[in-house]
């Protein structure tokens, strides 16, 4: 892609999984919003932002894989964590 910052999915790219289901959705004045359970399998830049605007589940603030024209007026990203996983390697 022309912009750096940017990565996109694409058939013979890397491979990159990501599970997602929804746990709530709501309308926020002309806007569906959904939380979201999201697991990463695979450790690619950006995955779960690239994945989820693929599947039409852009993140809410999201300068970059976000909607454009978002008039949330929000200054972040609504992406958080709840739980870390981090797998050590035997040694």
């Amino acid at each position: 892609p022309d912009d750096r910052r940017r990565v996109v999915v694409r058939g013979g790219g890397r491979e990159a999984t990501t599970r997602f289901r929804r746990i709530a959705a709501w309308m926020s004045g002309k806007d569906k919003l959904s939380l979201l359970h999201v697991r990463p399998l695979t450790g690619r830049t950006h995955q779960i932002r690239v994945h989820l605007a693929y599947a039409h589940f852009p993140i809410v603030g999201d300068p970059v894989y976000g909607r454009r024209g978002d008039t949330s007026g929000l200054e972040r990203q609504f992406l958080h964590a709840w739980r870390l996983t981090v797998r050590l390697p035997h040694g």
